[in-house]
Order: C-alpha cells, then structure tokens, then sequence
C-alpha cells in the first residue's frame, strides 16, 4: 500500500467510479487509487490482486461499491504496517478527518460496509467470476 504522501504516480488502466486501476511498467502489477476525504486529496495505492477483467466488473455492479468497500478494508487492515513516515500522515489524515469520515474511523454516520468487510472477502467475487 502507498499513502497520498509518496505514492508513485502510474500509468491508468481503467477509471472507474472513484476508483482507478492503474499498472506499474515495470513489474506489470496491478494497483488501485482512490482519493479519499477532504476534498478528494488523500489518495492511497493498494495493490490489486487481479486482473482488470474483474476490476471492470466489479465497477459496473453497485456503483463500484464491492470495490470501495474492498479498497477501504485493505486501509483499515493495513496502514498501522506502513513507515513510521507514513503513518505519521495517516494520522494526520485522521485528524483531517476528525477521526471520523474515513475507513480507518469510520463514525457512526459513514455507511457500513455491504459486501466486504474483511479484505479476504473479494476472493468470493472474483471465484463467482470464474
């Protein structure tokens, strides 16, 4: 995962709703951006674990929220084995967010999550794809 701080800026797959797939040149793996909160300007990069047939699909169903929810569960699951760098500005991004309307605190107003709240969760969708 890269946080909005020095994430390396990709060559585009696919946009979707809110959610880009991106390919690195070198390796050829996938990763997906998704600005957050305030005003769009926290992007985080997680890495995607299949092809962009799946993440195609996925973003036409539901608004692409399968995969929003998947995107915020990868946050939530992973950001405290970030840098410390990082993490500082994860927290401040908390802060930013009144430790509240983000995937990490997610306040009791936010929405909860539908179809994935575990990361692991996705491999259901991508074996009903098969």
């Amino acid at each position: 995962m890269w946080t909005f701080g020095n994430y390396p800026r990709l060559p585009e797959v696919q946009v979707g709703n809110w959610i880009t797939l991106h390919r690195c040149p070198d390796c050829t793996a996938y990763w997906c951006s998704v600005p957050h909160e305030p005003y769009g300007g926290y992007t985080f990069l997680t890495a995607w674990p299949y092809g962009s047939e799946l993440f195609e699909q996925l973003n036409a169903r539901d608004n692409a929220t399968i995969l929003h929810e998947w995107h915020d569960a990868v946050i939530r699951e992973n950001w405290m084995r970030l840098s410390a760098e990082e993490v500082s500005w994860v927290e401040q991004w908390r802060d930013r967010t009144y430790r509240h309307y983000n995937p990490i605190d997610r306040g009791p107003e936010m929405k909860q999550p539908r179809f994935i709240h575990e990361v692991r969760e996705l491999a259901r969708y991508a074996n009903e794809s098969c």
